[in-house]
């Protein structure tokens, strides 16, 4: 029998586990967190044992996060043990086609968007790992799958249908190490893909654009823009988003979409894009983008406490997801910012000028990089916060009635918390307390 290791126990190495315990009467796991092998045991009915380095292991399953660079992977490799993705595994357990949805920002909403059109549910970095009811997937047509870094770092067999690289821009720098790789990871989404699938890319960012320039590839290629219209693809004409097939197709105008910004603008052409290449008729998406209801954590606005409205924004782990949210801004708004850096810098916020930010709190990790970045570029209200309780507190003090408060903090969350839905949820929890 196959001696099979899957490492990482998070949300992915569950959904491995539900997946493969029918079948197997042994698997063995890992994990850096402590773990009980008996407990898994009991809970998937079959024999769950942990992993110990002189054990010979024929393929290790990874989970999304664990790097290039750990220990245990470099012991591997240097071994020649097979290394696969959960992604892949997953993936290649599927009969349908697979719709794969990377880039720097965007793609989360894109891709709950483009799977609320097709009427099927989103997978992958979406907060549902594939392997999740990977039985039940099995009856789809159509997988829509949001596609990380982390994931794409070691896939090698994915092969999606429709994919889409949505745009590129500095991310992830301290866990893949540098730019290059960094994109070298994001490239490997459509390295399976042939004459009969199509690949979908953002015109609009210029690292993408600058990538792709040399790039020979079988497949077909679709753009999609907001500042010019494409050859085949969606673009953004006036107010009014337009498909361009074999024949322009007017979708509706930029007023009739459910989420506002320039940014959403860009996920709906997108998502219209790929839902009419997956054969979606143009009733259906021009509905779609009409009523998908958005996702938490991304520019939702939870209301109004003591006079001050409150944005959870958390999802922006970077400056360039946080910036459509300041360009959103239409009243004085007190942003918060800071986290976990990811190895990149916060100039870019700062570059120009926002003329609805009143000030800025800086929390946690970064914040005093962030602090920094602000106020070479001549912000003028800065405030400095341990924590983000207290960077709610300072807020509150620095704002009137009337004005937001933007909880965007252009970093990762894993300073204080496990996920930027945590985080999220903590902003959540400070905000109704303000309210009672």
């Amino acid at each position: 029998m196959k001696r099979l290791l899957i490492y990482g126990l998070g949300r992915s190495g569950q959904g491995l586990l539900e997946f493969l315990a029918p079948d197997m009467e042994e698997i063995w796991v890992t994990d850096d967190a402590p773990f009980d092998a008996d407990e898994l045991s009991n809970r998937y009915k079959t024999k769950i044992t942990a992993y110990h380095e002189d054990m010979p292991i024929d393929l290790v399953l990874l989970s999304p996060g664990v790097p290039l660079t750990h220990p245990k992977v470099q012991k591997w490799m240097a071994e020649g043990v097979p290394l696969q993705s959960e992604l892949d595994f997953a993936a290649e357990q599927l009969p349908g086609a697979i719709i794969a949805i990377s880039g720097t920002n965007g793609k989360s909403t894109t891709t709950a968007w483009c799977a609320h059109i097709l009427g099927v549910p989103a997978a992958g970095n979406i907060g549902i790992p594939l392997s999740s009811k990977l039985r039940k997937r099995a009856l789809l047509d159509w997988n829509v799958l949001e596609v990380s870094s982390f994931q794409l770092e070691f896939s090698h067999s994915l092969h999606p249908k429709l994919a889409a690289l949505l745009n590129i821009t500095p991310d992830h720098i301290n866990w893949h190490g540098t730019m290059d790789r960094y994109i070298a990871a994001k490239k490997r989404l459509y390295t399976q893909m042939d004459a009969r699938d199509s690949l979908l890319l953002g015109a609009d960012s210029a690292i993408l654009m600058d990538v792709m320039k040399d790039e020979t590839l079988p497949c077909e290629i679709r753009y999609f823009s907001l500042f010019k219209e494409v050859e085949k693809g969606a673009f953004l004409k006036g107010e009014e988003l337009w498909l361009r097939e074999d024949r322009d197709i007017f979708l509706l105008h930029r007023d009739e979409l459910s989420l506002k910004g320039d940014h959403n603008v860009a996920n709906a052409l997108a998502a219209a894009s790929l839902s009419y290449s997956a054969g979606a008729k143009v009733h259906t998406i021009q509905r779609g983008l009409k009523d998908f209801p958005g996702l938490k954590h991304r520019y939702e606005v939870l209301g109004s406490a003591q006079g001050r409205r409150f944005i959870n924004d958390s999802k922006a782990t970077n400056p360039e997801s946080t910036l459509p949210a300041l360009k959103s801004a239409k009243v004085p708004t007190i942003i918060l910012l800071g986290g976990m850096s990811k190895g990149v810098d916060y100039d870019t916020l700062f570059k120009e000028h926002h003329p609805c930010l009143k000030a800025i709190v800086c929390y946690g990790e970064s914040g005093p990089t962030v602090y920094q970045s602000a106020k070479k570029h001549g912000v003028e209200k800065i405030s400095l916060a341990n924590d983000l309780e207290e960077a709610v507190e300072l807020a509150m003090h620095l704002s009137e009635e009337g004005d937001d408060i933007l909880l965007s903090p252009s970093s990762a969350s894993w300073d204080a918390y496990a996920s930027f839905e945590e985080r999220g949820e903590h902003f959540r929890e400070l905000f109704r307390r303000l309210g009672k």
